[in-house]
């Protein structure tokens, strides 16, 4: 299958399993969710479906397992709002790049205060 329609399905996934994570499930956890990516094999039988949850570590482990508890659910919303010849199996991982990316950014925060107190003149 060509990558682009394969990109394009992905794009499509990825824009209804965030739809029904915001409205089909009804637990206010999942409000401080995004779904980050999509990535289908080859196959189109295996979706990969990356989310980044916006709260702290013990939560987060929660609603990652409530998540993949509800995957057959999500699942068969999209086999009914998506017309394809196989819905395929949703599997979702948790993306930490949005906390590395921030984790970074206050360590760089906190070098450039340090490189400006070494180099502010003293009283």
């Amino acid at each position: 299958m060509p990558k682009y329609r394969i990109a394009r399905l992905e794009s499509l996934l990825k824009r209804e399993i965030s739809d029904i994570i915001r409205r089909e499930i009804r637990d206010v956890e999942f409000a401080l969710t995004s779904v980050t990516k999509v990535i289908l094999s080859g196959d189109l039988q295996h979706a990969k479906v990356y989310v980044s949850i916006y709260t702290e570590e013990p939560k987060q482990k929660e609603v990652m397992q409530k998540l993949k508890k509800r995957s057959r659910f999500v699942k068969g919303i999209v086999g009914r709002r998506v017309r394809m010849h196989y819905v395929p199996d949703i599997d979702f991982i948790h993306d930490k790049s949005m906390e590395e990316a921030d984790r970074i950014f206050k360590i760089m925060q906190d070098i450039e205060k340090e490189s400006a107190q070494r180099n502010s003149p003293g009283p």
